[in-house]
């Protein structure tokens, strides 16, 4: 029988340094209190790539744990790929929007994830569904797949097709918008003063489209929206559980973005972890600091020892990251290093093309 303990270590995904499994978060994993890993170039060793990064992640799965784990990575394209060559590489996501072709944008994430899962990642943090309206903007920009919210609401909805369609978990970000802000949450507090009839028809209009069809799971942004809360997003359970949960209905995995993020500096990490956990979030990014994991899982303990959160909560947000792992996770055929190289040289059909994109991209100004 899983213990509370255990399903509240499954709300935690957990980043390392190396190029190797750390010690602490093998630990972690075999106890059952992380649900998986997030991998980034640090991890990545670019003279043995991707070879490297197979062992890397066949040394992850063969840790004896009470759950298979998640294996995630950011690939959007542009400045945010994780993936390089001789994985396809592709221009900003921006390129989509110069024609807006719902059929390249499948095929984009088509692409990116029958890559990502031939080496055993199943959950892809994309695509951006922030709607670019602020060319001062420091963190979106061209990872916007466009100005126009009913364009990105078609374009992120083809996206994640394709990434289904390859049986990998897309996770569309930053819900409930980070494209009208001037600072990168990242390194402070954004605030977005827009009032609620404005937010309804641009900013939330691509994440109410990926709702309605069917999102497995959407990553909240560490932004202050004043119209509805003096939280940020993440925290917020006006914004997590009371729209997007309840009056939107929305039953997939809620991921927040890193809990290190200076956006949230103001709230201590047992303040972040309990707070979001009570707004609604199922999935913590802690990106950087394993040291930080048992203090976080220790205030959702603490929290449930104390009544602040319930019972039903829990097992509420537990059966969800269990039947995504179920649909994502369990059973998923991966590649063991053989000839992984020689695979992705031989697509002609992917690289062809990311080649045309790249083009329209190039070509956007002449």
């Amino acid at each position: 029988m899983v213990s509370v303990e255990q399903m509240l270590g499954q709300s935690f995904l957990c980043g390392f340094g190396g190029e190797h499994l750390c010690a602490d978060v093998q630990e972690y994993l075999s106890e059952g209190f992380c649900g998986g890993v997030i991998l980034f170039p640090r991890n990545i060793n670019a003279q043995h790539h991707p070879e490297a990064l197979c062992r890397l992640l066949s040394e992850i799965r063969a840790v004896p744990s009470p759950h298979a784990p998640w294996l995630a990575i950011d690939q959007e394209g542009g400045r945010v790929t994780r993936l390089k060559a001789p994985f396809t590489t592709f221009p900003p996501a921006a390129t989509l929007g110069l024609i807006g072709e719902p059929e390249d944008a499948f095929l984009w994430g088509k692409y990116l994830a029958q890559e990502a899962s031939h080496v055993g990642f199943q959950l892809l943090f994309a695509p951006v569904m922030d709607v670019h309206t602020n060319p001062e903007n420091p963190v979106i920009g061209d990872r916007a797949l466009s100005h126009s919210a009913k364009d990105v609401a078609v374009l992120a909805r083809a996206m994640c097709e394709g990434m289904l369609s390859e049986g990998v978990m897309p996770c569309g970000k930053h819900f409930p918008g980070h494209g009208d802000t001037v600072l990168d949450s990242h390194l402070a507090l954004p605030y977005v003063s827009h009032p609620i009839t404005r937010l309804k028809e641009t900013e939330w209009v691509p994440f109410r489209e990926a709702v309605d069809f069917g999102v497995p799971a959407l990553m909240t942004a560490h932004v202050v929206f004043t119209a509805l809360d003096t939280k940020p997003a993440t925290l917020s359970e006006v914004i997590v559980g009371g729209m997007l949960r309840g009056e939107w209905g929305f039953d997939g995995i809620v991921c927040s973005d890193d809990l290190e993020m200076k956006g949230l500096d103001a709230y201590s990490i047992e303040e972040r972890v309990v707070l979001g956990y009570l707004a609604g979030v199922d999935l913590f990014l802690l990106c950087h600091t394993p040291a930080l994991l048992p203090r976080a899982h220790a205030a959702l303990v603490e929290a449930y020892k104390d009544g602040v959160i319930t019972r039903g909560r829990i097992e509420r947000s537990y059966s969800r990251l269990m039947r995504a792992k179920q649909r994502f996770v369990v059973g998923k055929k991966h590649d063991d290093c053989f000839d992984v190289r020689g695979w992705l040289e031989r697509e002609e059909e992917r690289r062809s093309f990311a080649e045309v994109m790249w083009r329209r991209w190039e070509d956007r100004q002449i």
